[in-house]
Protein backbone atom coordinates (compact mmCIF):
# COMPACT_ATOMS: atom_id res chain seq x y z
CA UNK A 1 0.00 0.00 0.00
CA UNK A 2 1.19 3.50 -0.86
CA UNK A 3 0.64 6.06 1.91
CA UNK A 4 -0.24 9.30 0.15
CA UNK A 5 -0.74 11.19 3.42
CA UNK A 6 2.78 10.26 4.57
CA UNK A 7 4.17 11.30 1.20
CA UNK A 8 2.63 14.74 1.62
CA UNK A 9 3.85 14.95 5.23
CA UNK A 10 7.43 14.23 4.15
CA UNK A 11 7.17 16.85 1.42
CA UNK A 12 5.99 19.34 4.04
CA UNK A 13 8.90 18.38 6.31
CA UNK A 14 11.35 18.95 3.47
CA UNK A 15 9.91 22.40 2.93
CA UNK A 16 10.04 23.16 6.66
CA UNK A 17 13.54 21.83 7.39
CA UNK A 18 15.33 22.61 4.12
CA UNK A 19 13.41 25.44 2.42
CA UNK A 20 16.44 26.73 0.49
CA UNK A 21 17.69 23.33 -0.63
CA UNK A 22 16.75 21.20 -3.63
CA UNK A 23 15.89 17.89 -1.93
CA UNK A 24 15.13 14.68 -3.80
CA UNK A 25 12.78 12.22 -2.14
CA UNK A 26 13.71 8.73 -3.33
CA UNK A 27 10.91 6.25 -2.70
CA UNK A 28 12.49 2.89 -1.87
CA UNK A 29 10.28 0.42 -3.71
CA UNK A 30 11.94 -2.94 -3.04
CA UNK A 31 8.76 -4.30 -1.41
CA UNK A 32 6.27 -2.16 -3.32
CA UNK A 33 3.85 -3.70 -5.78
CA UNK A 34 3.40 -2.24 -9.24
CA UNK A 35 -0.05 -0.81 -8.33
CA UNK A 36 1.53 0.86 -5.27
CA UNK A 37 4.24 2.36 -7.44
CA UNK A 38 1.66 3.56 -9.94
CA UNK A 39 -0.21 5.27 -7.10
CA UNK A 40 3.02 6.92 -5.99
CA UNK A 41 3.67 8.10 -9.52
CA UNK A 42 0.19 9.59 -9.77
CA UNK A 43 0.83 11.39 -6.46
CA UNK A 44 3.94 12.99 -7.96
CA UNK A 45 6.83 10.72 -6.95
CA UNK A 46 9.39 10.53 -9.76
CA UNK A 47 12.43 9.01 -8.03
CA UNK A 48 12.32 5.30 -7.25
CA UNK A 49 15.10 3.43 -5.43
CA UNK A 50 15.83 -0.28 -5.77
CA UNK A 51 18.50 -2.45 -4.16
CA UNK A 52 18.19 -5.63 -6.24
CA UNK A 53 18.68 -5.62 -9.98
CA UNK A 54 16.61 -8.74 -10.65
CA UNK A 55 13.64 -7.21 -8.82
CA UNK A 56 14.07 -3.77 -10.37
CA UNK A 57 14.31 -4.68 -14.06
CA UNK A 58 10.71 -5.97 -14.43
CA UNK A 59 9.45 -2.80 -12.76
CA UNK A 60 11.49 -0.59 -15.07
CA UNK A 61 10.20 -2.55 -18.06
CA UNK A 62 6.60 -2.26 -16.84
CA UNK A 63 6.69 1.54 -16.69
CA UNK A 64 8.50 1.75 -20.00
CA UNK A 65 5.78 -0.32 -21.66
CA UNK A 66 3.21 2.06 -20.18
CA UNK A 67 4.95 4.90 -22.01
CA UNK A 68 6.22 6.40 -18.74
CA UNK A 69 9.77 7.60 -19.22
CA UNK A 70 10.22 10.41 -16.69
CA UNK A 71 11.00 8.19 -13.69
CA UNK A 72 14.54 8.47 -12.34
CA UNK A 73 15.78 5.08 -11.12
CA UNK A 74 18.27 5.05 -8.25
CA UNK A 75 20.27 1.97 -7.32
CA UNK A 76 20.85 1.92 -3.56
CA UNK A 77 21.95 -1.64 -2.85
CA UNK A 78 25.15 -3.67 -2.81
CA UNK A 79 26.72 -3.76 -6.26
CA UNK A 80 28.02 -6.93 -7.85
CA UNK A 81 30.58 -6.32 -10.59
CA UNK A 82 29.06 -8.96 -12.88
CA UNK A 83 25.76 -7.04 -12.89
CA UNK A 84 27.26 -3.66 -13.66
CA UNK A 85 26.49 -3.70 -17.43
CA UNK A 86 22.72 -4.02 -16.91
CA UNK A 87 22.81 -1.66 -13.97
CA UNK A 88 24.61 1.10 -15.84
CA UNK A 89 22.14 0.99 -18.71
CA UNK A 90 18.98 1.18 -16.57
CA UNK A 91 19.77 3.41 -13.57
CA UNK A 92 20.44 7.13 -13.75
CA UNK A 93 22.01 7.34 -10.29
CA UNK A 94 24.00 4.81 -8.28
CA UNK A 95 24.30 5.50 -4.56
CA UNK A 96 26.55 2.64 -3.48
CA UNK A 97 29.94 2.90 -5.17
CA UNK A 98 32.13 1.52 -2.39
CA UNK A 99 35.38 0.36 -4.06
CA UNK A 100 37.77 1.71 -6.65
CA UNK A 101 37.42 -1.52 -8.64
CA UNK A 102 33.66 -1.06 -8.84
CA UNK A 103 34.06 2.53 -9.98
CA UNK A 104 36.44 1.42 -12.71
CA UNK A 105 34.04 -1.30 -13.88
CA UNK A 106 31.17 1.20 -14.00
CA UNK A 107 33.33 3.59 -15.98
CA UNK A 108 34.33 0.92 -18.50
CA UNK A 109 30.69 -0.05 -18.99
CA UNK A 110 29.47 3.54 -19.29
CA UNK A 111 32.23 4.24 -21.79
CA UNK A 112 31.05 1.38 -24.01
CA UNK A 113 27.46 2.60 -23.77
CA UNK A 114 28.56 6.20 -24.46
CA UNK A 115 26.89 7.31 -21.23
CA UNK A 116 27.68 9.31 -18.15
CA UNK A 117 26.33 8.13 -14.83
CA UNK A 118 25.71 10.01 -11.59
CA UNK A 119 27.22 8.23 -8.61
CA UNK A 120 27.56 8.70 -4.88
CA UNK A 121 30.59 7.34 -3.06
CA UNK A 122 29.56 5.23 -0.09
CA UNK A 123 31.39 6.16 3.08
CA UNK A 124 31.69 4.01 6.17
CA UNK A 125 31.28 7.02 8.37
CA UNK A 126 31.51 5.15 11.70
CA UNK A 127 34.30 2.79 10.56
CA UNK A 128 32.16 -0.29 11.20
CA UNK A 129 34.04 -3.49 10.45
CA UNK A 130 30.94 -5.26 9.11
CA UNK A 131 29.99 -2.45 6.74
CA UNK A 132 31.46 -1.64 3.32
CA UNK A 133 32.43 1.78 2.03
CA UNK A 134 35.36 4.15 2.03
CA UNK A 135 36.61 5.51 5.30
CA UNK A 136 36.96 9.26 5.64
CA UNK A 137 40.74 8.81 5.62
CA UNK A 138 40.70 6.92 2.31
CA UNK A 139 38.87 9.62 0.38
CA UNK A 140 41.97 11.80 -0.07
CA UNK A 141 43.50 9.08 -2.26
CA UNK A 142 40.38 7.50 -3.71
CA UNK A 143 38.61 10.62 -4.93
CA UNK A 144 41.38 11.99 -7.23
CA UNK A 145 41.91 8.52 -8.68
CA UNK A 146 38.23 8.03 -9.58
CA UNK A 147 37.92 11.57 -10.92
CA UNK A 148 40.96 11.14 -13.16
CA UNK A 149 40.53 7.52 -14.23
CA UNK A 150 36.73 7.33 -14.49
CA UNK A 151 35.56 10.45 -16.37
CA UNK A 152 32.19 8.94 -17.29
CA UNK A 153 31.25 8.89 -13.61
CA UNK A 154 29.78 12.13 -12.31
CA UNK A 155 30.49 12.09 -8.59
CA UNK A 156 27.54 13.87 -7.04
CA UNK A 157 28.56 13.49 -3.42
CA UNK A 158 28.74 11.02 -0.56
CA UNK A 159 26.25 8.43 0.66
CA UNK A 160 26.15 7.01 4.16
CA UNK A 161 24.07 4.71 6.33
CA UNK A 162 24.23 5.01 10.09
CA UNK A 163 25.06 2.26 12.58
CA UNK A 164 21.96 0.36 13.66
CA UNK A 165 20.32 1.50 16.86
CA UNK A 166 21.59 5.08 16.77
CA UNK A 167 19.98 7.53 19.13
CA UNK A 168 18.86 10.89 17.77
CA UNK A 169 21.98 12.48 19.25
CA UNK A 170 24.24 9.89 17.63
CA UNK A 171 22.47 10.27 14.31
CA UNK A 172 23.00 14.03 14.44
CA UNK A 173 26.69 13.48 15.16
CA UNK A 174 27.27 11.11 12.24
CA UNK A 175 25.14 13.05 9.78
CA UNK A 176 26.94 16.21 10.80
CA UNK A 177 30.24 14.50 10.10
CA UNK A 178 28.96 13.37 6.68
CA UNK A 179 27.90 16.89 5.86
CA UNK A 180 31.27 18.35 6.86
CA UNK A 181 33.11 15.74 4.82
CA UNK A 182 30.87 16.39 1.82
CA UNK A 183 31.57 20.12 2.00
CA UNK A 184 35.28 19.50 2.48
CA UNK A 185 35.41 17.92 -0.98
CA UNK A 186 33.18 20.52 -2.56
CA UNK A 187 30.20 18.28 -3.28
CA UNK A 188 26.75 19.79 -3.61
CA UNK A 189 24.69 16.64 -3.04
CA UNK A 190 24.50 14.30 -0.06
CA UNK A 191 22.59 11.01 0.15
CA UNK A 192 21.70 10.45 3.79
CA UNK A 193 18.52 9.83 5.74
CA UNK A 194 16.01 7.00 5.82
CA UNK A 195 12.53 6.50 7.24
CA UNK A 196 13.60 6.58 10.88
CA UNK A 197 15.96 9.56 10.71
CA UNK A 198 15.35 11.60 7.55
CA UNK A 199 14.40 14.72 9.53
CA UNK A 200 17.78 14.64 11.28
CA UNK A 201 19.54 14.15 7.94
CA UNK A 202 17.69 17.14 6.48
CA UNK A 203 18.99 19.30 9.31
CA UNK A 204 22.51 18.20 8.36
CA UNK A 205 22.63 18.90 4.66
CA UNK A 206 20.91 15.92 3.03
CA UNK A 207 19.81 16.48 -0.57
CA UNK A 208 18.66 12.89 -1.18
CA UNK A 209 16.60 11.02 1.39
CA UNK A 210 15.71 7.35 0.86
CA UNK A 211 12.28 6.49 2.25
CA UNK A 212 10.83 3.00 2.11
CA UNK A 213 8.48 1.64 4.75
CA UNK A 214 6.98 5.04 5.62
CA UNK A 215 5.69 5.28 2.04
CA UNK A 216 5.08 1.66 1.14
CA UNK A 217 3.85 -1.09 3.43
CA UNK A 218 3.50 -4.79 2.69
CA UNK A 219 3.66 -8.07 4.53
CA UNK A 220 7.33 -8.39 3.54
CA UNK A 221 8.28 -4.97 4.90
CA UNK A 222 6.77 -5.54 8.32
Amino acid sequence: MFHADTYQHIQDEIERLAPQRDVTLVGVTKYATLPDMESAYKAGLRHFGENRLDVALPKIEHFSKQGIHDIQWHFIGHLQRKKVPKLASHFTAIHSVNTVELAEKLHQTAQKLILKRAVFLQVNIANETQKSGFTAEQLDDVLPHIQQQCPTLLIEGLMAMLPKGCSAEQAAHWYGKCHSLNRQYGFQKLSTGMTQDYSIALKHGATHIRIGRALFSSEESE
